[in-house]
């Protein structure tokens, strides 16, 4: 969102969740000469090239099942603070002991996730390891995020081989 400022710049501010608080820590990026025709107002601006302060992986889970909002174990996220992103992991997505399976490829299709950015994850990822159990390892693998640009986040894959197809 672009809001005019007092002195006829124009602050770029992160959007905000729904607790009203800046998504992802970004910081307001304050566009010094920006031109603007009479009587017209920018219905956006673009801005490359600039660097937001990186999302610690210890801060993020990219969930593919049963974690995610709405399905059966979210409860042990949904009393966490943090805000859910969309993003994608290329990987194989199946299903063994009757739960939703990942693996990780670089080479395979985008499958998409839900992203939770917490920095309260890193008190609980013994918990959550420990739910997840020793056939689904918590490993780090990037993620596209939705919003644009790439992170390395945490997601519990499943140990072997992907099923054939």
């Amino acid at each position: 969102m672009i809001v005019p400022s007092p002195e006829l710049n124009y602050v770029v501010r992160p959007k905000l969740t729904t607790a009203g608080t800046p998504c992802c820590d970004r910081t307001n990026l304050r566009i010094r000469h920006l031109v603007v025709p009479p009587g017209r107002m920018p219905k956006s601006i673009a801005v490359e090239n600039v660097s937001f302060p990186r999302m610690k992986t210890e801060h993020l889970l990219a969930a593919y099942g049963t974690l995610r909002p709405g399905e059966i174990n979210h409860r042990l996220l949904a009393d966490v603070p943090g805000e859910w992103l969309d993003g994608w992991v290329r990987g194989y997505v199946g299903e063994e002991d009757g739960y939703p399976a990942f693996w990780y490829s670089p080479d395979a299709a985008r499958q998409p996730v839900k992203v939770f950015h917490s920095a309260e994850l890193p008190g609980i990822w013994s918990h959550l390891d420990w739910f997840e159990g020793k056939n689904w390892p918590r490993t780090v693998v990037p993620v596209d995020l939705a919003e644009g640009g790439t992170v390395q986040a945490n997601l519990y894959q499943r140990v072997g081989r992907p099923p054939r197809t």
